[in-house]
């Protein structure tokens, strides 16, 4: 039985709603076609959780798998040699390296200094193509078995070439132990260890050839100075050489010393010979023996007269005193001992620079040596894998809640 007055009393409803529609210009929707809405004209509850679920996987299982199918399926083995080292010197710590050995901060030793310079070269330009040189390192990483991602391309530029060395070694300097410690990686066990064998050479290449130039630095100005003394010398003696060439005598203060040896010898004959003709006074002038001492004594006059000439006149007869010659010739002689004490002077500065130099002598103590690994190292697969789950998880969860917030405001 029908409900008539229910029924008519619908119909007058509808009219009604549609005359206010019209008044208003809003268009009135019927129930039938608007099914895919809810009561309060929002999307259906279906299709709001259907969004949420394509969002996490495009966000979140497509990048995963696809990271999965990556490492499983294509990513190559990578090999790791090692090498661990410190740089060592025979002189000993100062107060600052104690305390920077208490603090775990070496400050500016010059073991530490080095070590850093040896990390910074590990990584250089100078290297990647000194190793390129030797080992051919482009061919060695653009091998068959690597995969296209992590391979290089043999035809890279050296800029190129050098950022890919950055992400293929790694290097670690401890500051509190001093121990300098690297890594290289290479697609195959006889690659990695051939690679960082030639790294560690030239690493300590590098430190010999700087402790070598320090060497040379602190004893060339010392060498200069040996140098510099020994052309003094050298000059001192050749003058003294000339001058005895020109004198006609090895030694003229010997000369001085026998010419005044001889005058002083007649003088005492002299005077002995006049004690004897005064002691004669008694006799007469013209007595034989008197005429016989002042003959003598004449005859000794004119030799200490003589020999007196010789000490102040050259025997050459060039007018040179040999007074003035005596004086030159210590002059000369006094230069050349001079000389003398100052080149030994220097060689002994020379021993002593040297002697610090090999103090202060650097080399690197090489504990740990590359070996030819046995596993493949990298890539870490199970790690990389979580951490791209989780940042896609972070992204998705984020852009989640932000498109929630923003429909919430709209609505």
């Amino acid at each position: 039985m029908l409900e008539i007055p229910k029924t008519a009393e619908k119909l007058r409803n509808l009219a009604l709603e549609s005359s206010r529609g019209k008044q208003t210009g809003e268009a009135v929707v019927s129930p039938r076609k608007d099914k895919k809405r809810g009561k309060n004209g929002l999307p259906s509850r279906k299709k709001a959780r259907r969004k949420p679920r394509l969002s996490f996987l495009i966000c979140v299982v497509a990048p995963v798998v696809a990271t999965v199918l990556y490492f499983v399926l294509i990513a190559s083995d990578q090999y790791a040699a090692e090498a661990k080292f410190s740089i060592r010197g025979s002189e000993t710590q100062t107060s600052g390296d104690l305390l920077g050995m208490m603090t775990g901060f070496t400050g500016s030793s010059a073991s530490s200094t080095d070590s850093y310079m040896v990390a910074s070269f590990i990584e250089s330009r100078e290297l990647v193509e000194k190793l390129d040189k030797q080992v051919d390192l482009r061919k060695l990483y653009s091998r068959p078995e690597a995969d296209y991602l992590a391979s290089a391309d043999p035809d890279w530029p050296i800029e190129k070439l050098v950022e890919y060395w950055e992400s293929m070694v790694h290097v670690y300097f401890d500051t509190y132990s001093g121990i300098t410690e690297f890594e290289v990686r290479a697609f195959t066990k006889e690659d990695a260890e051939l690679i960082a064998r030639h790294v560690l050479a030239m690493s300590e290449r590098l430190v010999n050839d700087i402790s070598l130039r320090e060497r040379d630095d602190a004893v060339g100005e010392a060498k200069s100075e040996v140098a510099r003394a020994e052309n003094r010398l050298r000059m001192a003696r050749t003058a003294v050489a000339n001058f005895r060439e020109t004198s006609k005598s090895v030694d003229p203060t010997a000369v001085a010393t026998a010419e005044q040896a001889i005058v002083s010898t007649l003088e005492a004959e002299l005077a002995q010979l006049r004690t004897q003709l005064r002691a004669l006074t008694s006799m007469a002038e013209d007595a034989p023996r008197v005429v016989y001492l002042k003959t003598q004594i004449e005859a000794l006059e004119k030799q200490i007269e003589h020999e007196k000439t010789k000490v102040a006149i050259n025997s050459t007869g060039d007018g040179e005193t040999l007074t003035k010659k005596l004086k030159m010739y210590e002059d000369l002689r006094t230069e050349e001992g001079f000389a003398e004490k100052a080149y030994l002077s220097a060689l002994t500065s020379l021993e002593r620079a040297r002697v610090e130099a090999d103090r202060q002598q650097r080399y690197i103590a090489v504990f740990v040596n590359p070996k030819v690994p046995e596993y493949p190292l990298y890539p870490e697969r199970l790690r990389w894998t979580l951490i791209i789950l989780f940042g896609c998880f972070v992204v998705w969860g984020i852009g989640s809640l932000t498109v929630a917030g923003v429909r919430d405001h709209v609505s």
